[in-house]
Order: structure tokens, then C-alpha cells, then sequence
């Protein structure tokens, strides 16, 4: 898993990946063809065609994403799922208007 970002909780990132790898166990699940070339350099109708997803582009499209996936919040149970859904949309709010230099001074050494 190439990824996700520095500043993610480690536990939480190897968390999901184990809990994303039983669930394609269950359903018998197979990777999807090797990408050799960068998806950022494909349009996104070539993107489309090879079946490329996009990955969210801000935090609160990834807290959208985490919170609508059934199978990781079942697997991290509704309490904790909601406290990472909320503790990530306070910091959209928080940063709302920030630049990306004052969030990395705020954030550096909190995680």
C-alpha cells in the first residue's frame, strides 16, 4: 500500500489495511491489474476506462469517504469510526483558513 499520508496514526493505517484485506478474503476478492504509469498523468476518461478510482484530494473528502465505507466502520466499530469522522471534520473546520505552512507549524509534532 503505497498510499497515505505521513501524518496518518500507523495503527489505524495497518488497522484498516488488515480489516480491508479479511473483507476481500470474505468475498473472494482479486486485485485489480498493475498500473504502469503514473494515474496522474492519465486523463480522466483513460483513468475511467482502466477502472482507475480517484483518490480524495482534501480531508474532508477523505472523512466522507471513510465514513460511507460500511465494512471499515463496522470494523472499527460505530464509537471509534465516529470519533475519527468528527476528530477530522473539526480539523477541516479548524484549518478552513489556514495555509499549508501554518497546518504543517501546528500539526508537526502532534502526531
Amino acid at each position: 500500500m503505497k498510499a497515505f499520508d505521513l501524518a496518518a496514526n500507523p495503527y489505524l493505517v495497518v488497522a484498516g489495511l488488515l480489516y480491508a484485506g479479511l473483507a476481500g478474503l470474505r468475498e473472494g476478492a482479486w486485485l485489480p491489474g498493475s498500473v504502469d504509469v503514473d494515474p496522474a498523468s492519465l486523463s480522466d476518461d483513460e483513468r475511467e476506462q482502466r477502472g482507475i478510482p480517484a483518490l480524495p484530494t482534501s480531508l474532508a473528502e477523505v472523512a466522507d469517504a471513510f465514513e460511507a465505507d460500511e465494512e471499515l466502520t463496522a470494523a472499527f466499530g460505530l464509537e471509534l469510526a465516529g470519533t475519527i469522522v468528527d476528530v477530522r471534520r473539526a480539523e477541516v473546520e479548524l484549518f478552513a483558513d489556514a495555509k499549508p505552512e501554518d497546518v504543517a507549524a501546528a500539526v508537526r509534532w502532534r502526531y
